[in-house]
């Protein structure tokens, strides 16, 4: 385990403070965010601003860095496992020799982003723009790239992608190269279920105040279905009342099992309002109350 540099809140909160008035100032007073080697294991910044920031080989495993302004920063070997980077803006970052496994790139900006020799296993990029994005020999083993958008531009030499996910239109749009040498390796995803996804939606409504809350809660469980049942042929069912969400799996043999999660809880984390803590040890990118599993048929 590498030796982190301890900081504490209130510091944190004095470099960030610094890091606004660096770039407010154009670089005349403040000064750059300097966490180098910081611990920020399960940080919450979310919404951030860290532009240009030096996170040299900082340990943010499990951080909160949704919608989080990255651009240009120095992210060189830094661990991200299981960080929510939902919709953060990375553009043209360094994230070269990063862990990133499992982590939640959701929409997430990579434009020109470094990820050279990056360990992607298992990250969520549905969505995410990837325009010019560098590859070269980055792990994406297992990683979600379905609607991924500009995958016709990044770099991918020497890079794996042995059982990423994909769907049939984005894949065309890579290399040649790397179509010829990963088509039989890939799960290609049919998207058509996106309708039905689009169906789910469109029957819960989520009140406006918990619009961002029921969106985690969603993403929530479709971490939970590609975690737990990767290969597994399931029936899921979603269902909300008043505030509360429950997603019920039914595998083949028969046996359920009930995820439930409430609006409010969801909606005081993403608040500041209460700890993730409170929460589960494993939700996505580190946030996300606890499950109810339930075994054997069920008469609902």
């Amino acid at each position: 385990m590498p030796e982190y540099r301890e900081i504490s809140k209130e510091e944190l909160q004095h470099f960030l403070e610094q890091h606004k008035l660096w770039l407010e100032s154009d670089e005349k007073s403040g000064e750059c965010a300097d966490l180098r080697g910081a611990n920020l294991h399960g940080v919450d910044l979310h919404g951030a601003i860290l532009k240009g920031a030096d996170l040299q080989e900082a340990g943010l495993q499990g951080a909160y860095l949704q919608d989080v302004n990255l651009q240009e920063a120095n992210l060189f070997g830094a661990d991200l496992q299981e960080a929510n980077l939902q919709s953060a803006n990375l553009q043209r970052a360094n994230l070269q020799r990063a862990n990133l496994r499992e982590a939640g790139l959701q929409g997430a900006r990579l434009w020109g982003t470094h990820l050279y020799e990056a360990n992607l296993t298992g990250a969520n990029m549905v969505s995410a723009s990837l325009m010019a994005t560098v590859f070269i020999n980055s792990v994406l083993n297992h990683a979600l790239l379905v609607g991924a958008q500009g995958l016709a531009t990044p770099q991918f030499q020497g890079a794996t992608l042995e059982g990423a996910s994909i769907d049939a239109h984005s894949f065309s749009k890579l290399p040649p190269d790397i179509q010829e040498a990963w088509a039989d390796k890939v799960h290609f995803v049919d998207l058509s279920i996106k309708s039905q996804a689009d169906k789910i939606i469109r029957e819960i409504e989520f009140p406006p105040e918990y619009h961002q809350a029921g969106l985690s809660i969603l993403n929530y469980f479709g971490t939970v279905l590609r975690k737990k049942y990767p290969e597994d042929q399931v029936s899921v069912q979603i269902r909300q009342d008043g505030l509360k969400v429950t997603m019920t799996v039914e595998t083949q043999d028969g046996q359920k099992e009930k995820y439930e999660e409430l609006l409010e809880e969801y909606g005081l984390v993403i608040t500041g309002k209460m700890l993730p803590e409170k929460f589960s040890d494993n939700p996505p990118g580190g946030h996300g109350p606890k499950k109810s599993t339930q075994h054997g048929h069920d008469s609902n």
